[in-house]
């Protein structure tokens, strides 16, 4: 919306949203930005205040997302859909971090068989923009295969960090 001016493209993007998530706060309240940029104050407060009254009401939990180590809290993480991009903006909040959060994109690819890539870009410490490939395959046993790929520094090459199996629990 804002990067690109398409205030019409963006309208019929946030319109699309609403309709497919009537029920979520977040699509109101975007839609009431882009109002408010094209002039339209009365309909932007409109989504605005809906927006709020479904936040007050919202049945999502996100202290679920909380990650904890035993019983100590460690952080939360907080996905959110990008349709422009067509992208996963990520931040995780850790308070045992000096940096406090750490923000990374992750753009999902379907393999075929089973599999999908997910591509996390993000900034390190030292401010140099790295890569992260992540390959998720459901298996026939319907246990799930996680490998982490992470690229050699100077290189196109990508070497295997972790492999993690997740098996549904009963």
């Amino acid at each position: 919306m804002l990067e690109d001016q398409d205030l019409d493209a963006a309208k019929k993007v946030f319109e699309a949203q609403i309709a497919e998530y009537s029920k979520e706060a977040n699509p109101y309240d975007s839609y009431a930005d882009l109002l408010l940029e094209m002039g339209n104050k009365e309909e932007a407060k409109k989504n605005l205040k809906k927006s709020v009254e479904l936040a007050e009401k919202g049945t999502t939990d996100l202290d679920e997302q909380i990650f904890n180590q035993g019983n100590n809290p460690v952080g939360k993480r907080i996905v959110v859909y990008d349709a422009m991009e067509d992208r996963y903006d990520m931040a995780f909040i850790n308070p045992t971090d000096p940096l406090g959060i750490n923000v990374s994109y992750i753009k999902v690819k379907d393999l075929g068989n089973n599999k999908v890539e997910l591509m996390e870009t993000y900034v390190d410490r030292k401010g140099k923009d790295r890569k992260v490939r992540h390959e998720v395959m459901k298996n026939s046993n319907n246990s799930i295969e996680w490998v982490v790929f992470q690229q050699e520094d100077g290189s196109d090459k990508w070497g295997k960090a972790t492999v993690q199996n997740y098996n549904k629990s009963m």
